[in-house]
């Protein structure tokens, strides 16, 4: 059902002010206080007997752990929620008893990502994410999910919150992370029947807000999230099954006046699963490539969004992934590369990387070589963002059609909207950087300002991204 509507900002709108400007910039220096992937690299699948991830690290390379075969390839992911029994650390949490929040969201007026947080909310959030990775891939990727506990208002239960964190960047944290994840799947196993072996992508989803969103500092125990590989993994259903890592998310982004889908950030975080890295500077935490991919911060635009039942106005971030930057798909899907030679004239026409995955290769001699792509926004030209809601929960599903007559035939591509511009995109990556000589630690292969594994060449010459 349409009925959320998103314009571009003027400079006598809300979102330009300088406190929104001020909110945004805190959420991005916060967001990036832990780290989103925690544990060492694995090309084993996540569920025994499930796919592996896409992408893997092979002979010191990040390649295609399967061979695409160019026919659409079928991922399952299980959504878990977790809550709590007991919240002793109070105040320090986003929630006041350990429970999500199951109260009526609609009625007290909340746009994003309204209460109930049950079961049919996760549900619909997962068919977000479903419906981003198609567009993303080009239809080459199928998500499939369910969620359990299946009774709408259920979830299973850890003891107290306490026992967990604090959080911080050390190796404290790292363990707390292991031992909140195996502790979930535990006892979702020991409590229900749940089939893990027909999954290959677990998703714990808990109760109260994210430590990366207390942009006040007033819940500093909230749980983060990130992506994680286990140590050791976690056996289930009677030792059948093995589970070695998968995602963790909150129940909202939205506290301390800013509101947030949690769309944007679920988006990335599967992109993680997939063996997709972080293009950030993961050393000062500054952008490498900025919104211009959904593995640095494009999750993280924000607009204004106007709910046409209501009238209701907000401010708010992550309800729409961008897309992904040309290096990363050219990884998980290179078939439709066309390769320049440069040493000669080129001629031709590059759809919008929306509607085409026509992307042009430009070898520049050793380990490196451009991307380029044809970044477009307003597809339709109407220079209005339509947003499809589902009817029961309120979740942002995706972008929608200008109309319901069939005549707007691309709004539903529409997820680079809210970028601030459009037209043709250069990429530069350097493999010495990524893989070779030049390889930094941990694979941060935008730690490095002065030689990035991957960056956007700026056509004014100047290397704004990431630049202090």
């Amino acid at each position: 059902m349409r009925g959320l509507v998103a314009k571009r900002s003027d400079a006598s709108s809300a979102a330009k002010t300088q406190a929104g400007r001020d909110l945004a910039a805190r959420r991005l220096t916060r967001w990036r206080s832990f780290p989103h992937r925690v544990g060492e690299i694995d090309s084993r699948p996540f569920v025994t007997g499930g796919r592996p991830p896409l992408l893997s690290l092979r002979a010191g390379k990040l390649q295609r752990t399967t061979f695409f075969t160019g026919a659409p390839e079928t991922l399952r992911v299980l959504g878990l929620k977790v809550d709590f029994n007991t919240d002793s650390l109070g105040t320090q949490t986003s929630t006041p008893d350990g429970k999500f929040n199951l109260s009526d969201g609609e009625a007290a007026g909340i746009v994003i990502d309204r209460p109930p947080h049950d079961r049919k909310y996760f549900l619909s959030h997962l068919e977000a994410l479903r419906r981003y990775w198609k567009f993303a891939s080009y239809g080459h990727l199928v998500i499939e999910y369910d969620v359990y506990p299946q009774a709408d208002s259920a979830a299973y239960h850890l003891a107290d919150t306490g026992r967990y964190g604090p959080w911080t960047l050390g190796q404290q944290s790292f363990d707390s992370a292991q031992r909140f994840f195996h502790d979930a799947v535990t006892t979702a196993d020991q409590t229900d029947s749940i089939p893990f072996g027909r999954f290959d992508v677990v998703a714990l989803f808990h109760a109260g807000s994210d430590f990366q969103t207390d942009l006040a500092g007033d819940s500093p125990r909230d749980f983060p999230t990130f992506q994680i590989n286990l140590t050791d993994s976690v056996p289930v259903n009677g030792g059948l099954v093995s589970i070695r890592g998968g995602l963790v998310m909150p129940e909202t982004e939205s506290q301390d006046g800013y509101y947030a889908a949690i769309n944007g950030t679920l988006a990335h975080e599967f992109g993680h699963t997939q063996g997709l890295f972080d293009l950030y500077d993961v050393e000062t935490l500054l952008p490498g490539v900025g919104v211009w991919s959904n593995m640095d911060s494009g999750y993280l635009l924000g607009t204004q969004v106007h709910d046409e039942k209501s009238g209701a106005v907000v401010d708010a971030s992550g309800i729409l992934p961008v897309s992904l930057d040309p290096w990363s798909k050219f990884l998980l899907w290179s078939d439709n590369i066309e390769y320049v030679d440069p040493g000669r004239s080129y001629t031709g026409t590059l759809r919008a990387t929306q509607l085409s995955d026509s992307t042009l290769f430009v070898p520049l001699g050793g380990e490196e070589f451009y991307l380029i792509e044809n970044r477009e926004t307003d597809l339709n030209g109407d220079n209005t963002l339509y947003l499809d809601k589902d009817d029961s929960t309120g979740v942002i599903l995706g972008p929608d059609f200008a109309d319901s007559l069939g005549i707007d035939q691309v709004g539903n591509k529409e997820y680079d909207f809210l970028l601030p511009g459009q037209g043709i995109m250069i990429w530069h990556v350097d493999n010495s950087v990524i893989y070779g000589r030049h390889i930094p630690p941990d694979f941060a292969i935008n730690s490095n300002p002065d030689r990035r594994g991957v960056k956007v060449m700026e056509a004014d010459g100047i290397e704004d991204l990431g630049n202090p």
